[in-house]
């Protein structure tokens, strides 16, 4: 067993069981800052204070969207989600490490979906969102809706290039 923290989520790896519990990380310390801080005005005009929401269900949200999509889709690129309960925890099937470089694996995601997996760099330039099932990458983390969008558009081109090959056709 072993344990992977994020930005909004706390992931337990159980390798001999093959799945992986993510559970949303709750910010009350920071919400409650926020709070005192802006109350319910928002903290830069024209925007509406989100924080209080994102410190405190953000986690939830994206354990929720993940099962909800990968069941919508069952997109061969979605590393499998079996189970959420309404987003209070999420069960996922465990990955082997990609095992690439950062810089490696961004040149060819960013070739294969021509520069749009830029405006979501958070999950596509993070070799740890990612894992190899035979010869195909997956993505592990795909609850936020950005990251969606991108997988609709390139989602098949990402999953059915042998990722060996397309380095070496980049590189050409």
């Amino acid at each position: 067993m072993y344990t992977r923290r994020g930005k909004n989520r706390f992931v337990i790896v159980f390798p001999k069981l093959g799945i992986a519990v993510k559970l949303p990380l709750v910010h009350a310390i920071r919400a409650a800052r926020d709070f005192l801080t802006y109350g319910f005005k928002p903290p830069f005009p024209g925007e509406y204070n989100k924080s209080l929401t994102e410190h405190l269900f953000k986690g939830m949200g994206d354990n929720w969207r993940e099962f909800t999509y990968y069941l919508r889709t069952r997109h061969p690129f979605l590393h499998e989600t079996y189970f959420s309960l309404f987003g209070l925890f999420n069960i996922q099937r465990a990955g082997v490490p990609c095992g690439r470089s950062m810089q490696e694996l961004w040149t060819e995601i960013d070739s294969l979906t021509s520069g749009d997996a830029f405006a979501d760099a958070h999950h596509f330039a993070n070799v740890s969102n990612f894992c190899h099932v035979g010869d195909h990458l997956k993505i592990i983390d795909y609850g936020h809706p950005k990251t969606q969008e991108i997988i609709d558009k390139y989602g098949s081109k990402l999953y059915d290039c042998n990722h060996g090959r397309c380095l070496r056709e980049i590189a050409a």
